[in-house]
């Protein structure tokens, strides 16, 4: 029969397993509800029983690992991983199926399917391997670390899925299609819907068991003490059973009694308390116990006995000398090969050679594995003096010396065990002698609460022979079989340990079986039962029946509940009266509203359609100004804002006259027809210029205001054609500027129609901005005769000034080289004839000047390049001169710049068409990020830059533009080596 023993983490664990169990079941009668009403929409049920009925099986594994001693707990750990991973197949399945399988997923979900199974099969199938290696052989083996990664793996591939459902069951909810990773992380963290809640509630709640599968990690990689390790393992997985109890009772779709939720609650609580306390309890009852006291300066000896075994005696106190260090373990098992001189008889064999321990002890026949001693004491022979049982001791250099002769052989173990927080010297040795006999001596043995549980004694050696417990601190002399004999500290440990937790096990279990009998009765009774007496008194309100009356059978919370629900009721029924009193009187007042109300929309709609009007005629008076900016004419500009006038105002016809600059044979002004609208052309005609009278004038300067004129037949102020038109009803408006009337504008209705008076204010509105755009183009006009006269003065200034004497010389040449042939004088005459082809050449060069100056310029539409091409094609290239323009086409300077640049190119280029008498020029323009560069080069005569430096060439004009850019101007010329040009300046 297995010993058990309880211990810590063994009530923790049984905690965990009766809450497991219950969710287990709960999750199982789901699944058969599920399946007898064949409802598809709880798919994810069955895998979810299955992952809680492999983790159930899990847990209870846990609990007998816990209870069982080193030997028997191998078979309840190597089982553990079985239920693990087939619940981690199921577990994956759930967060595929929740809160509902997508189709998309159908391959995917197969895929892992197949994949978590192959693991789960070769878990299980190495599992059964090493329960193999452990009945046949005595072999310990453990899994590797590493395969413990993948199952971490598997617990990070749940809540990820479970997050993957969560956003796209929240996206399901929108209408729009359209997807992309933004809009999946929004939903990820605000879901939409209870089942997107869900899933990330859970898949949170799986986040737990995957950071207790990084802390086991952790721990099998040495980077967190093991004690830590199980005491955070064990309340993590109560933690994570918590909180999945909460959120599968508050979240899930599926209906959940009240009982089920108070109940399930009010279990987890408990077992949760039970869990803690448990932890608390037990660590004081460790630090509690008193260890059993290794007696020192002590020497056992072990003598050969008829039954093959050992008899076990003290003998006087003696320690040999401890000879020589050694120091040639190897670093794997910290073991080494020790020949013997003497053949030395161990149980039935005998041993010429033994493998002698760092730990504390010696093996014969192969060196003994720490791990093998975990199932009873291992299979490999050995004597054990002082052995660790049950912790790995680091170790420190020097700790074993030898001391060897013919007769005996002594190994001793000095300062043997360290532990990570607290020190011991542990100072012991074993002596062989030839005929069997060996001898341990422990000289000084101090421990400092170091919880190293120690292992005195000899191992026979096998599967089946399992080492006698004895007492080898007073129960001596013994006398020992073929089995061997071992006396372990820890043992006594656990029996201790079990004796103080028993009652606290007892307790938890009553208090459980109580919980789930008595909890539901008092439930039942004290609150499921009034409650629907109280549900039942709810329908029948409902029904109608307002005359019931529930009987109240407690004076509790449930009680006065009931009391205040009839004392609704009979309020519920004096309201009603009420209310009908009240209805027909609310009725009457509500036609009195209705019809208050409808006289209310239509001073609104009244009012919004005054509002409508103001917005056109502000629209109008917009489009005007507008028209004003853009309109390329006059005509353009009256005809457009007259159509727009016409759309707020309506008339049957429109005119506007306008002031002509001269007056008529009768001294008086004359009105000029400029636009009109809805009129026929031989009226039009008829009104085309007529005279104005000007007391009719001086009225409207005076007055500034629109004239209302109810027949234009009978009115003599108007002008002439206009009464022509017939009877009309005109409304007249002048179009001023300051206190100058420049014309009217006129609107026109037929049969005895008049206009009111927000259509005179606003025709007065609207001639506003129109008379200020007449004046503003009367003005533009003026300015452009003042330019073209001043361009005509410089002209025939210049013309005089170049064209006129380059003229008279041809003149002047002309009658000396006629005189020239007349004496005879032919070879005088040509130079004076060469000279009048020159002058000539250069007059005719200084007329197309001139011509190129009068077209029009591309500066301002094409911009610079195309303007200095236009101008080398149109003067240089015709009057013979060679032209190079080196620049990019699409080259685009800013406006102010180009405008002062191509003056400066102007004069150079004119400069050596007059002065320089050169045949080939040249412009560069350039820009980079620093500067922009203008370069004129021409190949002509040159001149005296220090001469010509005070003035003259149009230097001085060309130094101040370069200055008002805040350029650099160069000149390079000499005499008979052309002239270079450059400025220089900075590219904004």
């Amino acid at each position: 029969m297995l010993a058990w023993y309880l211990t810590t983490a063994s009530i923790s664990y049984l905690a965990q397993f009766i809450l497991a169990l219950a969710i287990t079941s709960h999750l199982l009668r789901l699944t058969i509800l599920s399946a007898r009403r064949r409802a598809n929409t709880l798919t994810h049920v069955a895998p979810l029983t299955g992952f809680f009925a492999g983790f159930t099986l899990y847990l209870l594994l846990l609990f007998w690992e816990t209870v069982l001693l080193p030997g028997d707990r191998l078979i309840a750990t190597y089982l553990q991983i079985i239920p693990l991973s087939l619940g981690m197949v199921c577990l994956i399945q759930f967060a595929y199926h929740f809160p509902s399988p997508a189709p998309s997923q159908k391959w995917e979900r197969r895929a892992v399917l197949v994949l978590t199974m192959a693991y789960a099969l070769w878990e299980t199938g190495y599992a059964l391997y090493r329960l193999r290696l452990l009945f046949v052989e005595g072999l310990v083996r453990f899994r590797s670390d590493t395969t413990d990664i993948f199952l971490a793996l598997i617990f990070l591939w749940a809540p990820l899925m479970l997050l993957r459902q969560s956003a796209r069951a929240s996206l399901e909810t929108r209408t729009n299609t359209t997807s992309s990773i933004w809009l999946w992380l929004r939903h990820l963290w605000s879901p939409q819907g209870q089942a997107a809640r869900s899933s990330r509630a859970l898949a949170l709640v799986y986040f737990l068991p995957f950071a207790l599968s990084v802390v086991w990690l952790a721990n099998s990689f040495f980077l967190i003490p093991v004690s830590n390790t199980s005491a955070v393992f064990s309340l993590g997985i109560l933690t994570a059973l918590f909180i999945f109890a909460v959120v599968y009772i508050n979240y899930v779709p599926e209906t959940t009694t009240f009982m089920i939720k108070v109940g399930g609650m009010a279990l987890v609580s408990l077992l949760a308390v039970w869990s803690v306390v448990g932890w608390v309890i037990g660590t004081q009852f460790i630090d509690q116990y008193l260890e059993e006291q290794i007696p020192q300066q002590r020497t056992l000896r072990f003598t050969p006995n008829a039954a093959a075994g050992y008899d076990v005696a003290t003998v006087p106190f003696h320690f040999d000398a401890v000879g020589e260090k050694w120091d040639m373990f190897s670093a794997q098992n910290w073991t080494d090969i020790l020949p013997l001189p003497f053949a030395f008889p161990f149980y039935d064999q005998t041993w010429r050679e033994t493998y002698v321990s760092v730990a504390g002890g010696i093996s014969f026949g192969r060196e003994r594995i720490y791990q093998d001693l975990e199932y009873r004491y291992g299979s490999v022979p050995g004597i054990l003096p002082l052995y660790p049982a049950r912790s790995n001791w680091p170790l420190k250099e020097g700790q074993v010396f030898l001391n060897a002769n013919a007769d005996k052989v002594t190994i001793t173990w000095r300062q043997a065990a360290e532990d990570f927080s607290t020190v011991g010297t542990y100072t012991f040795q074993l002596t062989l002698y030839p005929g069997g006999v060996f001898e341990i001596t422990h000289d000084e043995i101090t421990d400092v609460k170091s919880r190293i549980f120690w292992t005195i004694g000899v191992i026979a050696g096998g599967p089946t022979r399992v080492p006698r417990q004895v007492n080898l601190i007073d129960g001596l002399p013994i006398s020992g079989g073929a089995e061997g004999m071992v006396h372990d500290d820890y043992i006594a440990f656990r029996a201790y340990l079990h004796l103080m937790l028993s009652p606290l096990a007892w307790l938890l279990i009553g208090s459980v079986l109580l919980f789930i009998i008595g909890l539901p009765l008092f439930l039942h009774f004290n609150l499921v039962k009034p409650l629907n007496a109280l549900l039942d008194g709810v329908s029948q309100v409902n029904a109608g029946n307002l005359q019931v009356a529930m009987p109240i059978h407690f004076q509790d919370e449930i009680g006065f509940l009931t009391e205040s629900f009839n004392k609704m009721v009979i309020e519920l029924r004096a309201s009603i009266n009420e209310l009908e009193a009240r209805v027909e009187k609310r009725t009457t007042d509500l036609a009195a509203t209705n019809a208050r109300l409808r006289s209310e929309i239509i001073e609104r709609q009244q009012a919004e359609e005054a509002l409508r009007k103001v917005g056109d005629e502000m629209a109008v008076l917009y489009e005007i100004s507008a028209i004003a900016n853009r309109a390329a004419s006059l005509d353009s500009l009256l005809s457009e804002s007259l159509s727009r006038v016409m759309t707020v105002i309506r008339g049957d016809a429109s005119v506007v006259f306008l002031l002509s600059d001269s007056e008529g044979g009768d001294g008086q002004p004359v009105w000029r027809l400029s636009a009109h609208h809805g009129m026929a052309p031989e009226m039009a005609m008829m009104m085309d210029s007529s005279s104005a009278k000007r007391d009719l004038l001086n009225w409207f300067a005076e007055n500034r205001e629109p004239l209302l004129i109810a027949d234009a037949a009978a009115d003599d102020h108007i002008p002439q054609a206009m009464r022509h038109a017939g009877h009309l009803s005109l409304l007249v408006a002048p179009l001023h500027a300051g206190e100058q009337v420049l014309g009217i504008l006129a609107l026109a209705r037929r049969g005895g129609q008049s206009f009111n008076a927000e259509e005179i204010a606003l025709l007065s509105s609207l001639a506003n901005p129109l008379g200020v755009a007449l004046h503003s183009d009367r003005l533009r006009r003026l300015t452009q005769q003042a330019k073209i006269l001043e361009d005509r003065q410089n002209l025939t200034r210049n013309l005089h000034d170049s064209v006129t004497q380059l003229l008279y010389a041809l003149v002047v040449f002309t009658e000396v080289g006629q005189t020239q042939i007349e004496s005879g004088d032919v070879k005088a005459a040509l130079p004076t004839f060469a000279r009048i082809g020159d002058t000539a050449r250069q007059a005719l060069k200084e007329m197309r000047f001139f011509i190129h100056q009068l077209r029009p310029s591309l500066l301002a539409t094409e911009g610079l390049v195309p303007a200095l091409h236009m101008r080398l094609e149109a003067v240089e290239e015709r009057s013979g001169i060679r032209t190079h323009l080196l620049a990019d086409e699409n080259l685009r300077l800013p406006s102010p710049l180009e405008n002062e640049l191509y003056p400066i190119a102007i004069e150079a280029l004119n400069n050596a068409l007059r002065h320089a008498q050169a045949n080939t020029v040249t412009v560069i323009v350039s820009r980079d990020q620093k500067e922009i560069v203008l370069e004129i080069a021409d190949n002509g005569g040159g001149f005296d830059p220090a001469t010509a430096s005070k003035g003259g060439l149009g230097l001085i004009t060309m130094r101040e533009r370069v200055a008002s850019l805040g350029g650099e101007l160069t000149i390079s010329s000499s005499r008979e080596s052309g002239t270079r040009i450059r400025v220089r300046v900075e590219s904004k």
